[in-house]
């Protein structure tokens, strides 16, 4: 193992981009088990935004694994974190986060209260994320047995964004 890191930065960049893609990827464990070393590089060159990721995605794994109260309250700590720097980098990805947590521990009404803080237009600098907030409205809507004439609107609505989204990539 390294002690000493030439590129601090990249490194602190790299390890959180890679738990966001395990996260993206639905590897609960890979990012339980990966959160721990980014947070601590981090916090040695207090890299604030990436701290506050990867607090975010640890929160999340935890929430995913049964530590729901622990696990929220990391995903808004982390979430405050990157608010008082001023920024709100990824926010709509974090209040999914927080959704998807809510809704994998059944607490509805706690889903939809994050997922109507997210800013769903075409000035959302986090469009890449834009189709899964839908799908976690839609998912909400089925799971708590509420509106279902609101899950068909969400899951199309995601549909349609996630197949323009893959055609503009392409």
């Amino acid at each position: 193992m390294r002690t000493h890191l030439e590129h601090p930065f990249s490194e602190a960049m790299a390890q959180t981009i890679s738990l966001r893609v395990h996260q993206l990827r639905g590897e609960v464990a890979v990012v339980a088990s990966q959160a721990d070393a980014a947070i601590a590089l981090c916090e040695e060159h207090e890299f604030v935004h990436y701290i506050a990721m990867a607090r975010i995605l640890r929160g999340w794994a935890r929430a995913q694994q049964g530590e729901f109260e622990k696990g929220i309250a990391e995903i808004l700590g982390g979430l405050e974190k990157e608010r008082a720097t001023g920024a709100s980098l990824f926010e709509s990805y974090s209040l999914g986060l927080l959704a998807d947590a809510c809704l994998k521990n059944k607490r509805y009404d706690q889903a939809f209260e994050f997922l109507r803080q997210v800013t769903l237009d075409d000035e959302n600098t986090e469009r890449f994320y834009a189709a899964e907030i839908y799908r976690l409205l839609g998912e909400t809507y089925l799971q708590s047995r509420q509106n279902f004439d609101q899950v068909q609107q969400y899951f199309s609505k995601g549909l349609k964004l996630a197949t323009r989204t893959e055609c503009q990539m392409l």
